[in-house]
């Protein structure tokens, strides 16, 4: 029987954790979508721009440190952004990539507070899914490729030499899809809009081993603007999003072994344009 633990963080609604239900944890200091989050080394969640109230970008950053149960501010980001992929690195530093009409790389040292720029990627890029794999380079998929053109481009960025490599473009252009990296060092792609604007319900794996996709069973309906990730239990949780045409507030959950979708306690409310972590205790935290 599967296990899913997963923990909720929201200005409106407040956040929830334990197995397949809820508890409440402290809300955001601000109203955030469409922002960018990654779970850090000592376990905290950084929290990168995004979307406010009032629907402006933001370039504020917040630190979730599970603790405490609080947040903090950190050093905001160089310019407003939002729909910027972000993972953390094995360096313990966050890289984040692209945004609205940018192709700017940008790393943060949670160490010295500071960000520094690296290598742009070759066209600006957004609403792509981004992830770190098991030998420290970066992942990233599809998105606008350049700002409006939906693509299938894919790319891996190498910290060590701080460039970029085209890999095996995804079998479709897609956006406002979800992705996360598995146990076995594969990576999940779900759901999200084609290029010709139809919601999609493909599920697909990339084996960088071959740098080849392969199709997994897929979701039982359309999904776009969900979040996903890899819990502590080895499934890949899925949250939230436009289902069927209609703001969400379901959750799935996908066994890599049985390669079968089981659903899970929904959110409190609908929601799109969330993010979600996998914290060092196996939980994910969806903001």
């Amino acid at each position: 029987m599967d296990a899913v633990a997963y923990a909720l963080a929201t200005k409106v609604p407040a956040a929830f954790v334990q197995f397949n239900g809820l508890a409440v944890k402290a809300d955001l200091p601000q109203t955030r979508y469409f922002h960018s989050q990654s779970t850090l080394d000592d376990g905290s969640v950084l929290v990168v721009g995004g979307r406010d109230s009032s629907n402006s970008s933001t370039n504020t950053v917040y630190l979730w440190s599970p603790s405490t149960n609080s947040w903090t501010t950190k050093t905001a980001y160089p310019t407003t952004t939002q729909y910027q992929g972000q993972s953390t690195l094995d360096d313990g530093t966050v890289l984040v990539t692209g945004g609205v009409n940018t192709s700017v790389v940008r790393s943060y040292d949670p160490t010295t507070n500071a960000w520094t720029t690296k290598t742009s990627m070759a066209s600006t890029r957004a609403l792509h899914t981004q992830c770190t794999m098991d030998d420290g380079t970066v992942l990233v998929v599809c998105g606008y490729y350049p700002w409006g053109t939906v693509s299938s481009n894919v790319q891996s960025y190498s910290p060590v030499t701080n460039s970029w490599t085209a890999k095996t473009a995804y079998p479709e252009t897609v956006y406002y899809h979800g992705m996360s990296k598995m146990a076995d060092g594969t990576v999940l792609v779900t759901g999200g809009v084609a290029g010709s604007n139809i919601d999609q319900n493909d599920v697909r794996s990339y084996d960088p081993t071959t740098n080849a996709w392969t199709t997994k069973t897929s979701l039982s309906f359309t999904l776009d603007s969900h979040t996903q990730s890899t819990s502590g239990f080895g499934n890949a949780v899925v949250f939230g999003g436009y289902y069927n045409g209609a703001r969400s507030d379901n959750v799935q959950s996908y066994n890599p072994t049985t390669n079968a979708w089981t659903t899970k306690n929904p959110l409190t409310r609908s929601r799109y344009g969330l993010k979600s972590s996998t914290l060092l205790d196996g939980t994910v935290l969806v903001t």
